[in-house]
């Protein structure tokens, strides 16, 4: 299994969407300077992925943005989703950990 900064690392063009950087896709999608950004591994077959992913977006205001598949190894057969996540306010890894409950396979911070 890989590693989420393995992860991140080896699928950062796609992740981006072809920009050069995270503040560069950022702008893209009309963020200001001050954003938070995560990057998530998900599990797109949970039964609460889209009511979890949802609250997160209604709840806290999150842009997502590089969906891609990420063949991290975290679920064999049915893989699993890389996302990035934007706010505008703070929000903890822990917060996201809540929020998303078991629909979440790893999250970090990047920049």
């Amino acid at each position: 299994m890989s590693t989420i900064n393995e992860t991140f690392d080896k699928l950062r063009v796609q992740i981006l969407e072809g920009s050069t950087s995270v503040l560069e896709l950022a702008n893209e999608y009309g963020l200001e300077d001050g954003f938070i950004c995560y990057f998530m591994i998900l599990n797109p077959d949970h039964e609460k992925y889209d009511n979890n992913v949802s609250n997160l977006e209604m709840d806290y205001s999150m842009i997502s943005a590089g969906y891609c598949d990420t063949k991290a190894g975290f679920i064999e057969d049915l893989g699993e989703v890389g996302r990035l996540g934007f706010f505008q306010e703070h929000i903890s890894e822990d917060k996201i950990r809540e929020v998303l409950q078991d629909v979440l396979f790893d999250v970090i911070k990047v920049s």
